[in-house]
């Protein structure tokens, strides 16, 4: 290997390969991100939800006690680190669709495990100018994070570091000899795919378990007849406030095609929507973003390398839980990396032959 060539190349800079390329460059693992300007890159388009209790059973995320102060550790450092606000805590308004629902909230209630994550049932003021017949209830260690900044402040960092090629790679032409990778003209000891939906398609790592779905997101400009409660209001769809006074409003989940065009039935869906659950509510509509979650059927993350090919490797598969899982899995896949640690037997795709 050259002097010049990096200890790992890494395909792909939204949340995953950002936050990869962030632990193993302070580790001093010397790396190289590659990027093509962000196309097809759904962590631009996503909301950043840190959500702790989720779907319509309301079911506490698996290990959350794990990965919440990891990714909470992670996102303030970065926030003292690049100097600029990140995440943003705030509390889920869980509005209850149907009797079914409040029931399993209030099992949920009873259970332990949910002791830090699930408060009240809202009372009638929480609830004012709301169309919610079933009440609703508090879910906690919520949030959001800036996605869009974070990316474009890590961007500049790898920039400033000599650490970014803006440039796409074909991941047919990736070889190896068994003691380095060539990438078209770049050297690397190791590669690792942080490429999204695209690794679908991948003809390393297509094998896998993948699921993708295209989602579509609203951002909003909302005024109505009485003022909105501080926090994420979730009933299925979600309504996140943001801090420059806007509005996120998501998001549908589609499978046919994938592609990355925004739609009409999408956006008079999620409108049609926020109405019947926000009366006298109006919107204006400030952009209309379009992403490919990069989600799995197994509803885990993919991390490790294919049997025999011990030097091309994947991170990827967080589909809509990103900001919540990667920093958690960033930690243990530069642990693999930088010591050989074991991979999570949950994410590890050895499994996968």
């Amino acid at each position: 290997m050259s002097a010049s060539d990096p200890d790992i190349l890494i395909i792909g800079q939204g949340l995953a390969g950002s936050l990869l390329a962030w632990e193993l460059e302070n580790r001093g693992c010397r790396t190289l991100v590659v990027d093509d300007h962000h196309r097809g890159c759904a962590s631009m388009a996503a909301a950043g939800l840190i959500s702790t209790v989720t779907g319509k059973r309301m079911v506490l995320q698996n290990r959350v006690d794990e990965l919440l102060p990891v990714a909470r550790t992670r996102y303030r450092t970065l926030e003292r680190d690049l100097g600029i606000p990140l995440l943003h805590d705030m509390p889920v308004l869980r509005l209850f669709v149907d009797e079914t629902q409040r029931e399993t909230f209030r099992r949920r209630q009873a259970d332990p495990d949910y002791d830090a994550y699930l408060g009240p049932e809202a009372s009638e003021n929480e609830l004012a100018g709301l169309a919610a017949p079933f009440g609703g209830g508090w879910i906690h260690g919520t949030g959001y994070l800036d996605t869009r900044p974070l990316l474009a402040a890590l961007r500049r960092w790898l920039r400033d570091r000599d650490r970014l090629v803006e440039t796409a790679i074909d991941p047919a032409v990736v070889r190896t000899d068994g003691k380095r990778i060539r990438c078209d003209d770049l050297g690397a000891g190791r590669v690792v795919f942080c490429d999204g939906y695209r690794a679908i398609t991948n003809p390393w790592f297509r094998h896998l378990p993948w699921a993708g779905a295209k989602g579509e997101i609203l951002e909003l400009r909302l005024s109505g007849p009485s003022p909105l409660p501080p926090a994420i209001l979730n009933w299925g769809n979600w309504l996140a406030p943001r801090t420059d006074r806007t509005f996120r409003l998501g998001a549908t989940h589609s499978w046919e095609p994938l592609d990355e065009q925004a739609t009409d039935s999408a956006r008079q869906c999620l409108l049609e929507d926020l109405a019947a659950r926000i009366p006298g509510i109006r919107a204006q509509i400030i952009q209309h973003s379009v992403g490919i979650r990069p989600a799995t059927s197994t509803r885990q993350p993919l991390l490790g390398h294919r049997p025999g090919t011990p030097r091309i490797l994947i991170f990827n598969g967080f589909g809509a839980k990103g900001g919540l899982l990667i920093p958690w899995h960033a930690r243990a896949m530069a642990d693999h990396l930088c010591e050989g640690a074991a991979l999570p037997d949950s994410s590890d795709i050895t499994r996968y032959g």
